[in-house]
């Protein structure tokens, strides 16, 4: 069932993928059509929050179950996933139908994995056996890399943390029984296999060392082993040290050893880690990282910092602004829309600060920046404010001279694209600011006037016709009062556009303009009649 639930397998009842339920008016729940997305970015940026959503959701119900031996045991079944995935090239007989494809399962999986780390942490093994199954695993996958001659750094890494724990617990960081030993008994023909293929002379002796202390139940035990225990406990012991202080950071050592399990999470990714002053500059460090899916984990838990309010976070606004600016710019969709999400939430919690910069970093063309930034990139920034502007919502209208001015000024760009993006985060602004607009209506109709009859591309005139569209569909009835002294010059515009314009999708955007106008008039001309029945009870 946990498996259903996080997307491994297909669910019993499935629902249409048009369709979606939400909360009902009167209570309960209702089925409604989903919105269709136009943007390919758009829809894949909202499946990766979809998977995300879904993976905390249920990392969270595991949290809940701590005290029994579910948590680790699902944890242990995802990296035995990883390791089968390790040697294979397609799906497993009988996992058809709806079943993700291998890749698919594979980022589930470890999305999977790095959430429960981050949520649960080493909480969650119950038991030291639970902690021997999950060294098999890491052990195995280690194993079938080798063997398939693909072994990278995250391998080397996992293989040089999993035999630091075997080596920590033969070693008296946890008192092992009888039963421990027989759990361990499956992990002599894997470390075997390490010392025959692996290609590191000190990891084939420190395997094959292990192995003979297990295979005596600790009886012999290596200096090899012996150093290897001493410098994984020796680096628990800083990490106590670092987080207690230096007094009790012994104690703190001493007393926990025999309950603690050691860090899941490999050197370098900010999502295993505690968010500390110093793993803050890890995190940022980790942010320009050569591997996207690091980058992208960083960028994600910066974010998460900043909606909780983090000390480290709050006081380096500068320098996670200019980390999330960088990742515009890669070309990996999943880390710039990372960094898209990590500047919405920057600018939704502290807008007063970081807006203007946007603003600032909008309107500059790259033959007027010190630093050039591409047209693409001002485009994603473009995005960043049409999410802040919807995130502000009514308080969009404290900030509506330097928006308006800034997107005015980019209509006038001289690239198309930016023009038309201007033209789109004008149009979001509008719907938001009601009678805040009246003051500047004059200046937005003579653009979108000179526009639509003058702009020769025609993608322009689209967004042109379309912040009509919007103005309108964000006044509904308030249109009348609020554009008074320029409706009359608004529906010769649109049917100027209806007539003479040669772009049929800008004749079609004019219609619909028109429509929602009309819509908009006969509302207010011709009211809903309702037929209601006034009961007075005298007394």
């Amino acid at each position: 069932m946990l498996k259903r639930l996080a997307g491994l397998l297909p669910m019993d009842f499935l629902l249409q993928p048009l369709y979606r339920f939400t909360a009902g008016s009167e209570g309960g729940v209702r089925l409604v059509a989903k919105e269709q997305e136009s943007d390919d970015d758009e829809a894949l940026y909202g499946k990766v929050c979809w998977e995300q959503w879904r993976a905390e959701c249920l990392a969270d119900v595991l949290s809940s179950l701590q005290e029994s031996s579910i948590a680790g045991d699902f944890f242990i079944e995802c990296l035995k996933g990883l390791a089968s995935f390790a040697g294979e090239n397609d799906c497993s007989p009988g996992c058809t139908g709806a079943v993700p494809d291998l890749e698919q399962q594979q980022l589930i999986t470890v999305q999977l994995v790095a959430v429960m780390c981050e949520r649960i942490g080493h909480s969650v093994f119950s038991n030291t056996v639970q902690m021997i199954e999950f060294i098999m695993a890491t052990l195995k996958r280690s194993c079938t890399s080798l063997v398939h001659r693909t072994e990278e750094v995250v391998e080397a890494q996992t293989l040089s943390m999993g035999m630091g724990l075997v080596a920590a617990m033969l070693g008296g960081a946890v008192q092992l029984t009888a039963s421990d030993f027989v759990a361990l008994r499956p992990m002599l023909p894997l470390l075997e296999q390490l010392s025959a293929l692996h290609p590191d002379p000190v990891v084939q002796e420190l395997a094959s060392d292990l192995r003979i202390t297990i295979a005596t139940r600790g009886a012999f035990s290596s200096e090899t082993v012996s150093k290897a225990a001493h410098t994984t406990m020796g680096k628990k012991t800083q990490r106590v040290s670092r987080s207690t202080g230096g007094g009790r950071a012994e104690e703190a050592g001493a007393g926990t050893r025999d309950r603690e399990v050691p860090s899941l999470g490999r050197p370098g990714n900010p999502e295993y880690r505690n968010n500390s002053t110093s793993d803050f500059q890890d995190i940022l460090q980790a942010a320009f990282d050569p591997e996207e899916s690091t980058r992208a984990a960083a960028l994600r838990t910066l974010t998460r910092m900043i909606q909780q309010r983090n000390p480290d976070a709050q006081s380096n606004q500068e320098k996670v602004l200019t980390v999330f600016l960088e990742n515009l710019n890669h070309e990996d969709s999943f880390v710039y829309l990372s960094a898209i999400q990590g500047l919405s939430v920057l600018s939704d919690v502290y807008p007063a600060r970081i807006l203007p910069q946007l603003l600032n970093e909008y309107q500059v063309s790259s033959q007027e920046a010190e630093k050039p930034r591409s047209v693409e990139t001002r485009m994603k920034i473009g995005e960043v404010l049409m999410r802040s502007t919807r995130a502000l919502g009514e308080m969009a209208s404290h900030y509506r001279d330097q928006l308006i001015h800034v997107y005015l000024m980019g209509t006038k760009d001289v690239d198309s694209c930016v023009r038309a993006s201007s033209l789109s985060n004008l149009g979001e602004l509008c719907t938001w600011l009601d009678f805040a607009l009246g003051p500047v209506i004059h200046e937005v109709t003579a653009c979108l006037s000179a526009i639509v009859k003058t702009e020769r591309e025609a993608e322009v005139r689209r967004a042109a016709v379309h912040v009509v569209t919007l103005l309108l569909r964000g006044l509904c009835e308030k249109a009348l009062q609020v554009l008074a002294d320029v409706l009359l010059e608004l529906y010769r515009l649109l049917k100027f556009a209806v007539r003479t314009d040669v772009d049929q999708l800008v004749q079609l955007h004019a219609q619909l303009a028109l429509e929602e106008l009309d819509c908009v008039v006969r509302g207010i001309l011709f009211p809903e009649e309702k037929l209601e029945k006034k009961i007075t009870v005298l007394p």
